[in-house]
């Protein structure tokens, strides 16, 4: 009988051991473009002209589609030294995205008249957020993401 005990629990013990234990549940995040679709919320803030004898504080929000396909589009109010836009949303955005296996990535949007945005994120919440960075010369600014659907 003794015998029998030890046998059941050492088969037993391991198996209850893995599956309380956090990495042994882990999961490996596998992203793809697919994983943004559908439009977002983004809150905008930060400076640009850093390093510069004139940096501008910049804040903001954006509405930001992805397509699922790696097509961004964007509309979006940035306020910039607290003076308001010359429109209320500039509208017009147009870009690609790419998001990588491990579930970082980078998009690009060009609006008329003004140099390209180029944002680097990482994807979170099984593809309902995400948070970037503005990647430009003298720019400290970031990008958080909430997809609509998540709101409500």
């Amino acid at each position: 009988m003794l015998e029998t005990h030890r046998r059941i629990f050492g088969t037993v013990l391991p198996l209850l051991a893995m599956a309380l234990c956090p990495a042994a549940r882990a999961q490996v995040a596998v992203c793809s473009n697919s994983t943004l679709r559908g439009d977002f919320a983004v809150v905008i803030s930060g400076q640009t002209g850093v390093g510069t004898a004139t940096p501008a504080q910049r804040s903001g929000v954006s509405m930001t589609r992805f397509d699922g396909q790696g097509n961004v589009t964007d509309t979006d109010h940035i306020v910039s030294d607290g003076v308001q836009p010359p429109t209320d949303w500039r509208t017009g955005g147009t870009g690609t995205y790419t998001v990588n296996p491990d579930c970082t990535g980078k998009f690009e949007v060009n609006f008329t008249g003004a140099p390209p945005l180029i944002l680097f994120f990482v994807v979170g919440k099984a593809g309902n957020e995400f948070r970037g960075v503005v990647a430009a010369p003298g720019a400290n600014i970031t990008a958080d993401g909430i997809k609509l659907e998540a709101l409500f």
